[in-house]
Parts: structure tokens; sequence; C-alpha cells
């Protein structure tokens, strides 16, 4: 799933005009347009969660609930500090705040088990790589994983080691055709998973482990999901 920002930031402003955070237009042609304005993506990572409903200063921002592996978003934000929260079958589950800076982008993750969820964020601070080359960003967002590291096939440094919701800035590399990228336990150097992928020539992507190890339920598996945000 891709996000393209020109109609992920027209839904959001849908969204939001009609919470009316914006004044009143004399034609219903179109939003507002925001003058200071940073975006927001949401994400239910939470492996054995529900479908998730995201608010914001208790404004529902997604009408249909968002199931595990999904997400929507950039949605737009008048710059300032918001409450966002999340729910499950009207039960509220977690609350984080946020300051949102003018043309900033961030991505909001539900994680770890669902008795146990909470929110955490990231700025998305994405730059249009070299050329030849791919922007690349790891979160770990795993919850009963040991530390990983995280290796990619004829690289010789890895990306880096990461423990639960640790994440990587967005790093350069080379374009990746038909490599495989590797999920290796940093204690015992066991591969827990590999998985080819294909990273295009100036393209910006953000890539998270997701899943659980220890499950006999194989939609809840570890595995790792690679976003393309340009």
């Amino acid at each position: 799933m891709k996000l393209d920002f020109k109609k992920l930031g027209m839904l959001g402003a849908v969204l939001l005009g009609a919470m009316s955070l914006n004044a009143c237009l004399d034609s219903d042609d179109a939003a507002p347009p925001m003058q200071d304005a940073g975006f927001v993506a949401f994400y239910n990572l939470s492996p054995d969660s529900e479908a998730l409903r995201f608010f914001f200063n208790d404004h529902l921002i997604n009408q249909e609930p968002t199931k595990y592996a999904n997400f929507f978003g950039y949605v737009p934000f008048e710059t300032g500090n918001y409450d966002f929260s999340v729910n499950s079958e009207n039960n509220s589950l977690d609350t984080i705040s946020l300051n949102v800076s003018k043309d900033r982008r961030y991505s909001i993750f539900a994680v770890n088990e669902f008795e146990n969820l909470e929110l955490v964020s990231y700025e998305d601070a994405i730059s249009i790589p070299s050329t030849g080359k791919v922007s690349v960003r790891f979160i770990q967002l795993s919850p009963d994983a040991p530390q990983l590291k995280v290796a990619v096939e004829g690289i010789e440094n890895p990306i880096g080691n990461f423990a639960f919701k640790q994440a990587s800035a967005f790093t350069e590399l080379n374009e990746l055709l038909n490599k495989d990228i590797y999920l290796i336990d940093n204690e015992t150097q066991d591969t827990l998973l590999t998985k080819e992928v294909n990273l295009e020539n100036g393209r910006i992507y953000s890539i998270f482990s997701k899943g659980f190890i220890n499950t006999t339920d194989e939609d809840q598996e570890l595995d790792f999901q690679i976003v393309p945000i340009n």
C-alpha cells in the first residue's frame, strides 16, 4: 500500500473540514486550504488487536476502523499541539501528545499486544535521495522480538541493531532489486526472517518489523512491511 500525498491530503482535508477545523466555505466544492499545516499518518501495528479508531482532541479521525497492518494518512493538521488517542469498541486504549510543526510529516503507530496497546510517534524527516540511491528508515515494532540486527544482501554493514520501538534515521542505500533483507537475533545471530525486496532508485521507504515471534497464528507471525512514502 502506497502513501499518495495528493490523494491522502485531499482525504485528510475532507475529514478535518467535516470536523470544523477550518472556517466555513462560501462553496461546498472544496475544503479550505491550510496555510500552516503538518501531516500525520496512522498505523495499526498491534498484531492481536481489533480494528482501531484514532482521535485527535476527542474528535474521530477515521470513520472506518483500521485493521492490523493497515494505515491511512497523511492527514493535514494545523500547526499546534494535539492529543492523539486510539480506542476499540469505544474503550480508550492510549493517548499521546504531539506538537505538529509546519510542513513536517509524522507517523503514529498503535503497537504492542492488544492488552498492553500503546501509541508511539516518529517524525518522518525525509529528503530526496541522491541519484541511484534509495532512502530507508527502519523501526522495530515486533513486541516480543529480541534485539534485531537488520542486514541487507550485498551490503557489508547492517542498517543497525534495534530493540522494540527503536528507529533509525532515513539512510541512503544503493538501489535494491531482488535483494534480501534479513532480520537477525543480535544475541544468537540466528536469522529470524529473510525477505526479498525491490527498493527503487529515487524512492523513500519506511520499513518496520511487525508481528510476534511466539505465535501459532500465521497472520500474526514476525514479518516486516515496506511503505513507499514518495
